[in-house]
């Protein structure tokens, strides 16, 4: 199974998008303080150390032998320590361009020191980090050492960069989200539209939100509007249709009863019957989705039980096992033309029909099965597109466009079901429908 990690949603996407241009600006502000985190640190270090050196060599030109240590104590900071030696304790300074840097900006800060014997270098320090250490020859031959703490030591200082630099993009994702979700709002009414619309409930969509999405709204608005009109006058040209052949072959079956040979008097009679049941069929199935009834509560087991009674009163093999009582919101009438569909389509194929109804956690399951030769697998989900004749499959009397299972999947799937076939195991085909429950009687 392929998994992405792209979001599918809109309000997803957009803020990922806003979400990876924050990690970008976070880094890059990291880095960039990072660098002048170390400039300026560096910076500190050698003004601190600069006016150390000055000082120190002023005061212990100064001072008497025997006051010399109470200088250097005095000199000495938590951050600064300075100690007199005899020998230098760094023989050179080291080769690291950090370091001539630091020699630079310390002849900077005070000039005067530029004729000294100045050396630096680094020695480990307090946890790991490295201080600045260094030695500066005094005029009467002494060196003046001293150690400048955490030289490197900026982590402190780049954590709080960090947990503030967080702060603000949790902030800044916070806001961009509720406004991005606020911004999406339009477009996933439109979509909720679009979808009830497509199971033929009229919408009016606000219009509302940005210059773009208001103009959506209107254009969706005026395009409903317009299928509205289109499938009107189809239905009202359907039925015109219809009226106007009915009315022939109505003379047509008056004459039929006329003929004196009663061979050729059944044959008509059996022509028009069938013109007249295809009629009904493409008029059921062309008004289908112009169905204005509303969805209301039913009892599911009830309406099978009467469709499968009615049959069993004349006599034909039609069986209902199952629950006694499910109840569920539809409409009624589609769902009773579906049911008897295909208890039509299982008898003129096979020999029986057995109805089932039965209840899952969330749908109710309706299973028709005949005992028929079946369908061919490659062609189980063929047979319920429109005027489909699978002629080379099941047997044939020549009657029918190919409209009955079209018929049932227009049903379900205004109901927001699901129509399945499949062939049995032990022969026969098996139609399942399932519609989702609706509020039950306690």
């Amino acid at each position: 199974m392929h998994v992405t990690l792209w979001p599918k949603g809109l309000v997803g996407r957009v803020t990922a998008v806003i979400l990876a241009a924050v990690l970008l600006q976070f880094v890059g502000s990291i880095l960039l303080q990072d660098q002048l985190g170390r400039y300026t640190l560096r910076a500190d270090h050698a003004r601190r150390v600069a006016e150390l050196l000055v000082v120190g060599e002023r005061l212990l030109a100064d001072a008497e032998p025997d006051r010399r240590a109470d200088v250097l104590n005095t000199l000495t900071t938590e951050h600064l320590t300075a100690v007199l030696r005899d020998t230098p304790p760094i023989i050179k300074s080291q080769d690291d361009p950090v370091f001539a840097r630091l020699r630079t900006q310390i002849i900077a800060w005070e000039p005067s020191l530029a004729d000294n014997a100045l050396r630096l270098g680094s020695a480990p320090g307090r946890q790991g980090r490295a201080d600045l250490v260094g030695a500066m020859s005094l005029s009467d031959g002494k060196w003046l050492e001293f150690r400048s703490r955490d030289l490197f030591g900026h982590w402190p200082q780049l954590y709080r960069t960090i947990g503030s630099a967080a702060i603000l993009t949790l902030g800044v994702l916070a806001a961009a989200g509720m406004l991005v979700r606020t911004l999406a709002a339009p477009l996933r009414n439109l979509a909720n539209a679009a979808d009830r619309v497509g199971h033929g409930a009229p919408v009016t969509v606000l219009e509302e939100g940005p210059g773009d999405l208001r103009r959506v709204a209107k254009a969706f608005n005026a395009m409903q509007a317009r299928i509205g009109r289109l499938i009107a006058d189809r239905t009202e040209a359907l039925a015109a249709v219809g009226h106007d052949l009915r009315t022939p072959l109505s003379r047509m079956r008056l004459r039929a009863g006329l003929i004196p040979d009663p061979d050729a008097r059944e044959a008509m009679e059996g022509d028009i019957a069938e013109m007249d049941a295809l009629l009904a069929s493409i008029f059921a199935y062309m008004s289908g989705d112009t169905d204005g009834a509303p969805p209301r509560k039913i009892d599911l087991a009830a309406l099978i039980s009467t469709l499968v009674d009615a049959n069993a009163d004349v006599g034909r093999p039609v069986r209902f096992e199952g629950l006694e009582r499910l109840f569920i919101v539809a409409r009624p009438l589609p769902l009773k033309r579906a049911l008897s569909n295909l208890v039509e389509n299982g008898l003129k194929y096979g020999q029986s029909v057995q109805v089932r109804l039965e209840q899952t956690a969330t749908h109710a399951r309706i299973l028709v099965e005949d005992d028929g030769p079946g369908v061919p697998e490659d062609k189980l989900l063929a047979v319920t597109a429109p005027f489909y004749r699978l002629d080379e499959a099941r047997a044939r009397d020549g009657s029918g466009m190919g409209l009955g299972l079209a018929i049932v999947v227009q049903a379900v799937e205004r109901e927001n079901g699901e129509f399945r076939l499949s062939n049995r195991p032990e022969g026969g085909l098996r139609a399942e429908i399932l519609l989702p429950l609706g509020p039950r009687d306690t």
